[in-house]
């Protein structure tokens, strides 16, 4: 790939969509957000690859052909699944970097975090604002 690419993934209530769309449209920077279709189609080449449906040249392909399109000088690739998740607790994170060292071709990255509290406290908040949690928070 000609450009660089950025990757931002940040792990879950670190202010990811904050820098996404308050940040990064801020400055004007060329970025691909969680929900637009190529997200999608990077996601789905990271997960083939992750489950070895995919070599990971094969997927370093499908990723440039997703990407020429839109790249230019530099790029952010933002999107917080890439990372994993504590409900597995990150454990196949050393493997998740191998991929996107490869299908990125060395990206640089913006990894966001935030204290363990107040990760509990703003998951738990967002759990009663959606409506879709119960438990009071000494329960969570």
């Amino acid at each position: 790939m000609q450009s660089k690419i950025t990757l931002h993934i940040g792990l879950y209530k670190t202010a990811t969509t904050f820098l996404q769309c308050r940040i990064l449209n801020a400055i004007g920077v060329n970025h691909i957000m969680p929900h637009s279709d190529e997200m999608h189609q990077l996601y789905d080449v990271f997960e083939n690859v992750r489950y070895r449906r995919l070599t990971l040249l094969q997927g370093r392909e499908c990723v440039k052909t997703v990407l020429n399109p839109v790249l230019d000088s530099s790029l952010v690739v933002s999107n917080e699944h890439l990372f994993g998740h504590d409900k597995n607790l990150f454990s196949d994170v050393e493997w998740r970097f191998q991929i996107l060292e490869e299908l990125f071709d060395k990206p640089n990255y913006i990894i966001t975090i935030r204290r363990q509290d107040a990760i509990c406290v703003s998951s738990w908040y967002q759990g009663v604002k959606q409506k879709n949690l119960t438990l009071t928070f000494d329960q969570f």
